[in-house]
């Protein structure tokens, strides 16, 4: 409750007024909306609060979805009962973040931005150690291929197939895997 007071006390020094609260339980949530209808502690139903402070700017901002049963704490805005918007939760579902057309959210199943059309994260460590077992099978081949010729069976003639994949191999190089790694965004 600490925290709500120094809160409340800030609000009032901000806007010269005092600011109403409320606590109420979580009765739905629209995230559509960024809004939730809420019980009072009067048995109430109280519709269309906002989980957002501005209702103008969608895509900006980070919104916490409250779970449905849970308390959270509801402020007034301007003594208008008709404007009113969550101050805290105290228990949150998950998080959703807004920066542009960027989105992502944050819940116990993980995190996901833009919708997690790309998949997961891979694991760098393991990514690089496979990638390193696939370049030496590679480069043991590319030498085979590219070393001394191979007689043909029968007639002694140097392998048609190993000068085609020699061929083939001109000009090609491994893949540099260096630099794959983001070391700004880890798990």
């Amino acid at each position: 409750m600490k925290k709500e007071a120094e809160l409340i006390k800030k609000m009032r020094e901000l806007f010269g007024t005092s600011v109403q609260t409320f606590p109420a339980m979580v009765l739905s949530v629209d995230e559509a909306a960024k809004t939730i209808d809420v019980l009072d502690q009067e048995d109430n139903e109280v519709f269309n609060v906002r989980l957002k402070a501005s209702i103008d700017d969608e895509q900006n901002g980070v919104v916490e979805i409250p779970v449905v049963a849970s308390w959270v704490l509801v402020g007034i805005i301007g003594n208008d009962e008709n404007s009113l918007f969550v101050l805290m939760c105290n228990d949150v579902e998950k998080l959703v973040g807004f920066i542009g057309d960027t989105t992502c959210s944050i819940d116990t199943d993980g995190i996901v931005i833009d919708g997690g059309a790309n998949g997961g994260l891979t694991i760098t460590p393991e990514l690089v150690t496979n990638l390193d077992k696939t370049n030496a099978l590679i480069n043991a081949l590319t030498t085979i291929i590219s070393g001394v010729p191979i007689p043909e069976p029968g007639n002694g003639a140097p392998s048609a197939l190993q000068a085609a994949l020699a061929t083939a191999l001109t000009g090609q190089s491994l893949g540099d895997f260096s630099a794959i790694e983001n070391e700004r965004v880890k798990h």
